[in-house]
């Protein structure tokens, strides 16, 4: 997830609460995982991403959920 902070321009990101913290992933803004905390779910529509999707992004298994 910290890849796609940075490859995404997480610092100018509207709304970027808890990301690359030590928070749980499901605290983060957007984030939403399941009950084994396996990310499901990234929601940072109107967000002001800017960048490249990161091929890491195909490792989230579990993802079903992509709002950007």
């Amino acid at each position: 997830m910290e890849v796609f902070y940075e490859a995404t321009g997480g610092d100018d990101w509207i709304e970027n609460n808890n990301w690359l913290t030590d928070a749980p992933l499901d605290e983060w803004h957007g984030v939403a995982t399941d009950e084994e905390g396996r990310v499901i779910g990234i929601s940072l529509h109107e967000n002001r991403l800017d960048g490249e999707l990161p091929s890491e992004l195909s490792d989230l298994s579990e993802l079903t959920v992509l709002d950007l």
